[in-house]
């Protein structure tokens, strides 16, 4: 497992990622690869730092009976926290889930944490004046689930 504190994501300009986007119907667009899916979720901050000290979810301010909302685009999870700054919201994380998370909705293995949050603050500027030329997100792609059966019950687009 690897945690980090230093975005190590592959970034692009927002404007240059929305020209390879689908322009109609409905996608799961996250950054992605063979064996893993990131996801983000914004947490107070005391959630974050001991997440990514220690690799995995825990510690005295993190409750397991809480339910939390993952959100494979970075955007949408920007959109949610404002831009880190709701309250209980100002830390960002990254988490690389190994294995087939979204795929199978099965069991998962956390493969990293990344703090988010220096790479949010950096960029808030962009998205406060419009400046989607100068917007950077995470590289992010149509995420297509393996099974159609499970893309066609949640409402997605089958290619």
């Amino acid at each position: 497992m690897v945690h980090r504190d230093v975005v190590t994501l592959p970034t692009q300009r927002y404007v240059e990622q929305t020209a390879r986007w689908p322009r109609t119907g409905r996608h799961i667009l996250a950054h992605s690869d063979e064996t893993s899916v990131i996801v983000y979720q914004a947490y107070r901050p005391s959630i974050a730092r001991y997440a990514v000290a220690n690799g995995a979810f825990g510690g005295p301010d993190f409750s397991f009976s809480r339910m939390s909302w993952i959100k494979p685009n970075f955007l949408w999870m920007m959109y949610r926290s404002a831009w880190a700054t709701s309250e209980g919201q100002e830390a960002v994380l990254a988490v690389g889930l190994r294995g087939a998370a979204l795929r199978a909705f099965a069991t998962t293995e956390v493969r990293e944490i990344i703090d988010m949050t220096p790479f949010v603050i950096e960029q808030r500027p962009h998205a406060e004046r419009e400046g989607w030329e100068q917007l950077r997100t995470p590289v992010e792609d149509v995420y297509r689930l393996v099974d159609a059966s499970v893309a066609s019950n949640i409402g997605l687009d089958v290619p």
